[in-house]
């Protein structure tokens, strides 16, 4: 297939035609499963990957001329799943020819399965690239495996992962705080499930702002139909 985001969903769509996706989708407890085997693999990318898609390049956007005057960029991505936060980042240095200044990619999630679909999709985007790969959560990570450059900004994604309560959010900042030098420029989008959720989100960006050079570019909230059409 073209190496677009579209056309690699589809590829899970036709996929979740030849078996019951919904007795799957159950097993995807609202997105938050550690996913096990394909059939959920195909499933969580047909009913969530659009969503996830969509908040991200309404994020990028957002930090659209501080990603055009990086010559080096890092991305670290959280929880990744099957990579669809880097693959709508990709989409976007693609679209300011930029592709050629990510230098690295960090994939960190605790789905074995999921994390080489991660991987594919990332070596499918960016050709040059082979992708480093965590299978872990945060609470058992081993920050010293992770590989810095302090010349490259560092970009975090954290798609639907910072709302999760399965992790210490104390512990996850003391290892970011002490393992990520130079610039780092955070992403973090989140489902409204409840205030107690949404806090998580708040609590970690509240956690760096006595920060060297700390700053909001954007803060956004979008309600059920405001998102470019999708729910």
């Amino acid at each position: 297939v073209e190496g677009v985001f579209s056309d690699i969903q589809k590829i899970s769509k036709d996929q979740s035609k030849l078996f019951d996706r919904n007795s799957i989708y159950y097993t995807l407890n609202r997105g938050t499963s550690i996913l096990e085997n394909e059939h959920q693999l195909y499933s969580y990318m047909h009913s969530y990957a659009s969503m996830h898609h969509a908040k991200m390049k309404s994020a990028f956007h957002c930090m659209k001329e501080e990603i055009k005057a990086l010559s080096s960029m890092r991305i670290t991505d959280w929880g990744c799943g099957q990579g669809i936060a880097t693959m709508s980042f990709y989409e976007e240095v693609e679209k300011l020819n930029l592709v050629d200044c990510v230098d690295s990619i960090c994939l960190i999630e605790p789905s074995e399965i999921a994390i080489k679909r991660a991987a594919l999709h990332c070596t499918k985007l960016f050709k040059n690239i082979s992708p480093m790969t965590i299978c872990s959560d945060f609470d058992s990570m081993d920050f010293t495996t992770v590989e810095v450059n302090s010349e490259s900004a560092n970009i975090h994604l954290f798609s639907n992962s910072l709302d999760l309560d399965s992790f210490s959010m104390g512990d996850l900042v003391t290892n970011i705080k002490s393992t990520f030098t130079g610039n780092n420029y955070f992403v973090c989008v989140s489902p409204y499930i409840s205030d107690l959720k949404t806090s998580r989100l708040d609590s970690f960006v509240e956690s760096f702002k006595n920060e060297d050079e700390f700053k909001i570019y954007e803060r956004i909230n979008e309600r059920n139909g405001e998102w470019d059409g999708k729910k």
